[in-house]
């Protein structure tokens, strides 16, 4: 595409990975010749999927659903490869180690599974939390997990033993998600309480930043760490400098809450998603906001970019955008650069 910007270039070729959560299981996103074509539809959940995660390498797609099972897809050919069982109620988070060997499954149990990626095979299961699991992340170097949950606290656990590190509390309410720092020093958690908070992970030190006038159900920390984006239930999101915690840029265009926040991988755009059922691209560096994505009709629960590493060659612009929809279909788009 001679002539465009390379902001125009990320806002065609960025993956967004979109789990919806009631209403249909897919719409497109409308005529707009800049929207993602649609390249499959994988199907084998019987109930709604409520996250989405990609491998680092990109190669795989894990889903977890409310019918209880996490299941492991190939993405450059489709294929359903492994399902995995063991927990008891809904599964509400799924992520990827960064070095790809493990899995970890949050579920409304109250535990943590840890899975072996290339066999499917349990691990441990990680038992603390008194309440649902809403979030789940591995730190950098795929050492430690962090979880949060219903119970207020956010839990640190060793993955080679599974055994418990440290629980930070302060949070007064549900803990919705947590999130490491690029570097692995910090944790940054939000809550229905309408704070953030940030951890040091050694002392477990904690500042609070206190804008949001309502609940934060997101986070996302940018690629250099420098910034924190957070959106709320009072249907903004918010760019906080870490250093500082002070005066944070307020981003404003959502009709409902902001139910999920994520930086592309160089940090030039960051995308979010709402209530409302739309999907909104920013330009951190400004604030402004750059394309609204609709089509969908209902809430948009997640939306997160992919690595942008390995599969460039198979899929032509590399970018993959798998939809996830009420009960058994879950879609990828890839959008093109023409």
């Amino acid at each position: 595409m001679i002539g465009q910007t390379k902001a125009q270039l990320n806002l065609l070729c960025l993956l967004i990975a979109i789990i919806i959560v009631f209403g249909v299981p897919y719409m497109s996103y409308g005529q707009d010749e800049n929207s993602p074509e649609l390249q499959r539809t994988f199907t084998g959940h019987t109930d709604w999927v409520r996250s989405v995660h990609f491998s680092p390498d990109g190669k795989m797609i894990a889903s977890g659903s409310a019918d209880k099972t996490i299941h492991l897809w190939n993405v450059a050919t489709g294929e359903h490869q492994k399902t995995l069982t063991r927990h008891t109620e809904p599964v509400r988070s799924v992520c990827f180690s960064p070095d790809g060997e493990m899995l970890a499954s949050g579920s409304q149990d109250a535990t943590i599974c840890l899975w072996d990626t290339a066999t499917g095979e349990h691990q441990k299961t990680l038992i603390g939390h008194t309440g649902t699991v809403y979030s789940a992340c591995f730190s950098p170097d795929s050492q430690m997990l962090a979880s949060s949950g219903a119970d207020a606290t956010i839990r640190l656990w060793e993955v080679a033993t599974g055994q418990p590190q440290k629980t930070f509390t302060g949070h007064t309410s549900t803990v919705y998600r947590v999130v490491f720092s690029p570097d692995g020093q910090m944790l940054a958690s939000v809550s229905a309480d309408q704070t953030i908070r940030l951890w040091d992970v050694t002392s477990g030190h904690q500042a609070t930043l206190t804008e949001h006038t309502d609940s934060v159900r997101s986070v996302s920390f940018s690629p250099n760490g420098q910034v924190l984006a957070t959106g709320s239930r009072d249907k903004t999101i918010r760019l906080w400098d870490v250093a500082t915690g002070q005066d944070p840029k307020i981003l404003t265009g959502h009709a409902g809450t902001v139910f999920s926040v994520d930086f592309s991988p160089d940090g030039q755009m960051l995308a979010s998603s709402d209530r409302n059922a739309t999907i909104r691209l920013w330009d951190p560096a400004t604030g402004t906001h750059q394309k609204t994505l609709t089509g969908h009709t209902d809430a948009v629960w997640s939306v997160s970019f992919s690595p942008d590493g390995q599969n460039a060659g198979e899929w032509e612009s590399g970018w993959y955008s798998p939809s996830l929809g009420y009960q058994e279909h879950f879609t990828t788009r890839s959008c093109r650069q023409g």
